[in-house]
């Protein structure tokens, strides 16, 4: 652990901002190992969400999960890390349990965004319930749109203009691609290389 100017430990919330700032700049290995680090001096559910979260972006989706679902399992409620451990199960292909943490993730706060989007997302990409999908995603650039950043408007456009793509219309696409492209943040580079996909398709 890192000491302060005054010679004191560094406290668990500057502890846990460097895992969020380590993974925000792209130092997935570095806020890895900070997340280690964090858990082994705090062995709770917010130290193996970080771990999870940090695991998920290394593209170690069984790690993750485990580490997600130790986090659920300490903090069962908890959306945020409910959605996590949807991510993390999706990435594993393992779409029932995906879908069992982004519903009990609804079930504890409805209009949980990054939950309703990527689930969405999640019928689109397997084609399991097309409707349920285009109507969540239009929910959200719809209705929550005040509710919304900038990045989960542009995903939620992405999965619409997958939806178009799906059903043939390219003119409906290109206005939703431009519309994720409008929302895209500088810097984006996930959200660059899923709109360069969608462009390319």
């Amino acid at each position: 652990w890192r000491v302060t100017p005054n010679g004191q430990p560094e406290g668990r919330d500057v502890a846990e901002a460097r895992v969020y700032l380590a993974m925000a700049r792209g130092e997935l290995d570095r806020a890895s190992r900070l997340a280690q680090a964090l858990r082994r001096k705090f062995p709770d559910a917010a130290a193996s969400y970080l771990v999870g979260r940090a695991e998920l972006l290394l593209e170690r989706p069984d790690n993750a999960t485990d580490a997600l679902r130790t986090a659920a399992d300490g903090d069962p409620h908890n959306p945020l890390v409910l959605h996590g451990l949807g991510l993390a199960e999706a990435a594993a292909r393992r779409d029932d349990r995906a879908f069992e943490a982004y519903r009990r993730a609804l079930a504890d706060n409805a209009n949980h965004i990054a939950t309703i989007i990527d689930r969405a997302l999640l019928e689109v990409e397997r084609g399991s319930d097309r409707e349920a999908a285009r109507g969540a995603l239009e929910g959200v650039v719809g209705k929550l749109v005040g509710d919304s950043s900038p990045g989960q408007l542009a995903r939620a456009f992405l999965g619409l203009a997958e939806l178009e793509l799906q059903k043939g219309d390219v003119t409906a696409a290109r206005r939703d691609l431009a519309q994720a492209a409008a929302k895209r943040r500088d810097g984006d580079a996930l959200l660059s290389e899923d709109l360069a996909q969608a462009f390319a398709d």
